[in-house]
């Protein structure tokens, strides 16, 4: 018998901790970011230039999902709170993802499966995020690694894995890759790999 264990991954809305885009975030900034989100998710499924490609791509969840986020960070980062509160909803609603709007995420954002994948961090260029993968932590926690005291870094170029947990102010290098159901507390170096436990293999019941 193989038991399953699943571990929820809860951001709290009321974070103190700073956004990152900075006040006045300007438009044309956000504008580039979703740009850049959306070509590089276009590479990612190997689709070429034309209209009809980019309908289908706007219409993935990957992409609902970040560009919602988009619009709720730059709302969070020229105050307008409820506004963004409002965006954060309707991307749940939407995508079921939990993408806090005080994130500051760079551009190039792509999230492969959108449900049950939520981030209060700050994040680099062209990450990679997978389904499930959560990324957090306390605010409470004294320590900052760049993102706010208590929450993640997530450097350039860095894979996050299904289903794995980035918890508490840790660094997670250029192009670090989190293996899937990995479980991070600590920092993981540039171009290094955080592989999880594999699971135990027991042998079939015999047949009566």
């Amino acid at each position: 018998m193989v038991q399953h264990m699943t571990i929820q991954c809860t951001v709290p809305f009321s974070s103190q901790a700073a956004v990152r885009g900075g006040p006045g975030l300007p438009w044309r900034e956000t504008r580039r970011r979703c740009a850049s989100d959306l070509s590089r998710l276009r590479a990612h499924y190997g689709l070429p230039p034309g209209f009809k490609t980019l309908a289908s791509v706007c219409l993935t969840n990957s992409w609902i999902s970040v560009f919602i986020f988009r619009i709720a960070h730059h709302l969070h980062a020229n105050g307008q709170r409820v506004l963004a509160r409002l965006c954060f909803l309707l991307n749940l609603w939407l995508t079921a993802a939990e993408f806090m709007p005080q994130s500051d995420v760079e551009e190039g954002l792509i999230v492969i499966h959108t449900t049950g994948t939520g981030f209060d961090c700050k994040m680099g260029k062209n990450v990679t995020l997978f389904g499930r993968c959560c990324i957090g932590g306390n605010p409470m926690n004294g320590r900052d690694v760049g993102a706010g005291p208590g929450l993640p870094y997530v450097q350039d170029e860095a894979v996050i894995g299904i289903g794995a947990l980035v918890v508490g102010p840790v660094l997670i290098g250029r192009g670090a890759w989190i293996g899937p159901g990995a479980i991070v507390m600590k920092d993981v170096a540039a171009g290094a790999k955080a592989i999880p436990i594999p699971p135990r293999i027991l042998g079939a019941e015999p047949a009566l």
